[in-house]
């Protein structure tokens, strides 16, 4: 689950994943342009028997111009610049694959009640705006006959609501606020958080 800068090159490639049948397993998936043009309206087709469950988001870069440069076990960022953090769902024409770099998608393979147990092949096949054929890569997902336990597992995470009102150009606390908010609740809990 490393972050993956546009120009980065991965250091660790994951072809395969297990999973419980109730879980929820996650990975990235990296679209490389090899092109010294961008790509536009690239298109994601995923194959195989667990398509269904498969939900892919985009993740985008954000402007990073104020950080700490020291040495930390855990801190990868060595300058200023454009960095991997927002994760939103992908819409219609919405992958734009840079020039000569990198753009990664969140895949969530999410069941409904239980994945079908066993071991399943999720393809995605990447076609250009003409519909060209561009490749495919493939992911082994072993689906285990047993299922995640309810933890009573505490985690305190924060919610900035200032920067909720910010984006979203609402008061803290009114009826607004609750509306955007909520929203926010709702895809905490759906993530496996339980908030309080």
């Amino acid at each position: 689950m490393e972050k993956l800068p546009s120009h980065a090159e991965p250091t660790f490639v994951e072809t395969a994943g297990v999973t419980l049948k109730n879980q929820r397993h996650r990975f990235q998936l990296v679209l490389t342009n090899m092109q010294v043009w961008a790509l536009y309206n690239v298109r994601v087709v995923v194959t195989g028997d667990l398509a269904p469950f498969v939900t892919l988001g985009v993740i985008d870069a954000v402007p990073a111009d104020n950080i700490f440069i020291g040495k930390t076990d855990d801190y990868y960022l060595g300058g200023a610049g454009l960095y991997p953090d927002v994760i939103r769902p992908l819409l219609k024409g919405d992958i734009i694959l840079p020039p000569s770099a990198n753009k990664c998608l969140w895949v969530c393979v999410e069941p409904d009640e239980v994945l079908p147990v066993g071991v399943h092949n999720i393809g995605f096949e990447v076609f250009d705006a003409e519909d060209k054929f561009l490749g495919r890569a493939d992911y082994e997902l072993e689906v285990s006959d047993a299922c995640l336990w309810r933890s009573d597992l505490m985690t305190t995470n924060w919610m900035h609501y200032d920067c909720i009102c910010r984006t979203h150009g609402v008061q803290p606390f009114n009826e607004e606020f609750y509306k955007v908010f909520d929203k926010y609740l709702a895809a905490y809990t759906r993530s496996g958080f339980i908030c309080f």
